[in-house]
């Protein structure tokens, strides 16, 4: 029989015959049994891990084995021929190795549980007034972990509030009591500085439904606007408008 790995046998045992004839001759003979104890395998222990992150099982067995070490997964059927086996599973699964010896098969299991990230979402924009305060409305559980540290009342909560002065885009990273993390991001649109009380779009257009299709002046402390006029791209004076409120 062709073994592979460690030949592990017992002592031999030796049986002696002895024989004497009707002359008194006498003969003796030495006859070894070598036995093979038999093999036995284990898969690790039970182990968790994060969403798609990767994870390694190592096999190990007692005895000599035949062949390779064999590994199954029983929601993929994936088989791999290795003693350890590196998978980044997507769902929980249950892993199962199978080694041969030379008088009998061994199997073990190793249970990988999968965690999902946490869920984490937010806007992905905003649009302000220089310094004017945005509260930022998140979704998630775990402790959160935001950068830049730019005009933010706090870096470790899941709420805070940005007033930036000009545009920045606000990352957060969640990580849940597994370790399992997930990130989101929010870019906060400035649209004119503290100098500056009135902000007017340069352009628009009314001939495209949903698409920059509103117009109109924003501004702080404005109390009136003297006079509006909307010239289209050829020059021509095409809308106008005197003594308003915006």
């Amino acid at each position: 029989i062709g073994v592979t790995g460690v030949q592990t046998c017992a002592l031999p045992i030796s049986y002696q015959l002895a024989v004497v004839n009707q002359f008194g001759c006498a003969d003796t003979d030495d006859v070894f049994i070598y036995v093979w104890p038999l093999v036995s395998v284990t898969a690790g222990p039970d182990s968790s891990v994060c969403y798609g992150q990767p994870i390694t099982l190592i096999a190990n067995s007692i005895g000599p084995i035949i062949g390779p070490f064999q590994w199954h997964s029983s929601r993929y059927d994936v088989v791999a021929n290795t003693q350890t086996l590196t998978v980044s599973p997507l769902h929980s699964d249950l892993y199962t190795v199978v080694v041969n010896g030379p008088c009998n098969s061994d199997s073990a299991f190793a249970q990988v549980n999968v965690y999902m990230p946490p869920p984490v979402t937010l806007e992905p924009s905003a649009t302000i007034v220089a310094g004017q305060p945005y509260s930022i409305l998140s979704v998630g559980n775990g402790s959160a972990n935001w950068y830049p540290n730019y005009m933010i009342t706090c870096t470790d909560c899941v709420n805070p509030t940005v007033s930036p002065e000009v545009n920045t885009t606000y990352h957060v990273i969640l990580t849940d009591i597994h370790g399992c993390i997930d990130s989101a991001k929010i870019t906060v649109t400035v649209l004119c500085d503290r100098t500056n009380a009135v902000y007017v779009p340069n352009a628009f257009t009314p001939s495209k439904p949903g698409l920059n299709d509103h117009f109109y002046i924003q501004g702080t402390g404005v109390k009136e606007v003297n006079f509006l006029r909307i010239y289209n791209r050829w020059g021509n004076l095409v809308f106008n408008a005197e003594h308003f409120q915006i």
